[in-house]
């Protein structure tokens, strides 16, 4: 997987396929291997180009604060130094509000924008939940349990009954680089701060919202709250999707993201 230097950092990402360039961008403490399902059903179609977030994956961890707003400006410097000159954008959680950030600060460059399991600013619920995961990280934990940890609060209820899927979130977790604990402290700042209500309705994208209907940790009230601030959205509600949808019903939001940016 090829590294670029942007913003004077080191930022990684894997890019496959042909056709329109679709950027996929990962949410607090996961990488681009949140997206392996679906860009596999997506890159007949499309250039996919997914990224490690800095502070993630195999990018470079900042030690000192930042914003989503910034995160977002890593995205554009890594397209202009590809020669990217038009994308479609797909961001889940913390990465829709990067996408938000993307789309209010270089709309030329942005033809249709897609936000997953994403919000206008968290609610008291969502950091109540990532402030108790940071204290939980502090502890000597084994990446196991680490994992162990963090699915109930992403994962729809059937999940925990298929063992394949079990097995292969707990090899992909337990063999791709882990964050330090400064890095997930320097994201969670950032995503506690993010609040895109005063601006989100500048947006005149064409927009789509995917969001399941079973997400305990964001709650479909803010995709809604969402839908209402941005002039050019639809939302789709996913049944029984939780709020990994795009690993969990892979094919489901392929099939939606392609009617989207092919045929809507």
């Amino acid at each position: 997987m090829p590294t670029i230097k942007v913003n004077d950092i080191n930022l990684h990402y894997e890019r496959k396929g042909k056709g329109p360039t679709l950027v996929l961008i990962p949410g607090y403490a996961s990488d681009h291997t949140i997206w392996l399902q679906s860009m596999e059903l997506l890159c007949p179609d499309f250039d996919i180009l997914a990224l490690d977030n800095r502070n993630m994956g195999r990018s470079s961890v900042i030690t000192t604060p930042f914003s989503l707003e910034s995160m977002a400006d890593d995205v554009h410097d890594l397209l202009n130094t590809l020669e990217v000159k038009q994308v479609h954008l797909a961001g889940i959680s913390m990465g829709g509000g990067i996408a938000q950030w993307f789309a209010k600060k270089y709309p030329t460059l942005l033809n249709k924008l897609i936000l997953v399991s994403t919000f206008p600013k968290l609610s008291r619920f969502a950091k109540m939940a990532l402030k108790t995961q940071l204290k939980a990280l502090k502890t000597p934990l084994v990446q196991k349990g680490v994992a162990k940890l963090i699915l109930p609060w992403l994962a729809y209820k059937s999940f925990f009954d298929t063992p394949f899927s079990m097995q292969e979130f707990m090899h992909r977790f337990m063999h791709h680089p882990h964050p330090s604990h400064v890095g997930l402290l320097r994201q969670s700042e950032a995503l506690m701060s993010f609040d895109s209500t005063p601006w989100i309705s500048s947006i005149s994208h064409k927009t789509l919202i995917i969001h399941g209907s079973e997400d305990v940790l964001i709650d479909l009230t803010l995709a809604k709250q969402l839908h209402n601030l941005i002039p050019q959205s639809k939302l789709t509600v996913v049944p029984k999707g939780a709020h990994l949808v795009v690993s969990e019903q892979a094919k489901t939001f392929a099939r939606l993201t392609k009617d989207f940016l092919l045929n809507d």
